[in-house]
């Protein structure tokens, strides 16, 4: 029986099945599953529920000064997160110091470490523990002629413990050769750019989606969230490819669909062949 019938059929009961109830569903046993599930009236169907959706601001014509403009805001941004975790100095300040907590911007990678840039200047940081260039992380360690000794490195990452938006009601994602397609209790809205951030909104809550059409993987995106940034190249006018809001879902394409949750986010990964069904109350989905 084609699972998608299946999903559809309990989603009118307001039902979201988990996969595991999914794979044991067939057409001689649907009829017993359905009449064990109480009967639901879904809140979406019910109430109209509003779609804002922000796209992404781009200069038709670009100059050298927008790029540089825009780093210069992500890196302010993305400090202040970090900044309010931990007690930094400069990087000119801290190579007086024996001991020291910086915020920088990484600028390259060595054999054994990385080096770390602010506005004051640059140092060599030596870590076992990775980062990429363009990431914007503190460094914890001693300091020794002039380099770090990296004890920890502190990326701006989600608070475990916050507040996060949820609504009643099911949400049907799926992309397209143009995009993305968002179908809430009938409501159809077409989404066609690399990047949005769309709120759905009704009464009693909120929830916001954060879309990334590039290709990834559930490790990919989940070290997106970890670094609080989307790998783009574009200078955004409204930095929308910058985490300072933690969205309540994170959706990306990819070759091999996943649903999974990091520390509150639910993360979808979706292609052209499975659409994701999700429960906009719990934030668990099912991938059909």
């Amino acid at each position: 029986m084609d699972k998608k019938a299946v999903v559809r059929m309990f989603l009118e009961r307001g039902v979201l099945l988990s996969k595991e109830v999914l794979d044991k569903i067939d057409e001689g046993n649907v009829a017993a599953h359905l009449e064990s599930q109480p009967q639901i009236v879904l809140q979406a169907e019910k109430e109209n529920t509003v779609i804002d959706v922000e796209y992404p601001e781009v200069k038709a014509r670009l100059m050298p000064e927008d790029f540089h403009r825009h780093v210069v805001k992500k890196y302010e941004l993305i400090r202040g997160i970090i900044a309010k975790k931990v007690d930094a100095m400069s990087i000119n300040t801290a190579k007086k110091e024996h001991a020291a907590t910086v915020i920088g911007v990484v600028k390259s990678s060595t054999g054994n470490g990385f080096i770390l840039e602010d506005p004051t200047g640059e140092i060599d940081v030596i870590s076992s523990e990775g980062a990429d260039p363009g990431d914007i992380v503190a460094v914890v360690g001693g300091v020794k002629e002039g380099i770090i000794i990296g004890e920890e490195i502190i990326h701006p990452d989600i608070p475990m413990i916050r507040g996060s938006g949820s609504i009643d009601g099911m949400l049907t994602v799926r992309l397209h050769d143009k995009g993305m397609v968002l179908n809430t209790g009938g409501k159809v809205t077409h989404i066609g750019a690399m990047i949005t951030r769309t709120t759905l909104r009704k009464a009693g809550g909120s929830v916001m989606l954060l879309a990334f059409l590039g290709e990834a993987t559930k490790e990919m995106a989940t070290s997106w969230l970890k670094k609080r940034q989307l790998p783009t190249r574009l200078p955004y006018e409204n930095a929308l490819n910058i985490m300072e809001q933690i969205p309540d879902f994170l959706i990306v394409a990819s070759k091999a669909p996943f649903y999974s949750v990091y520390k509150g986010v639910a993360i979808l990964g979706v292609d052209k062949e499975k659409s994701a069904e999700i429960n906009l109350r719990t934030k668990e989905a099912v991938l059909v």
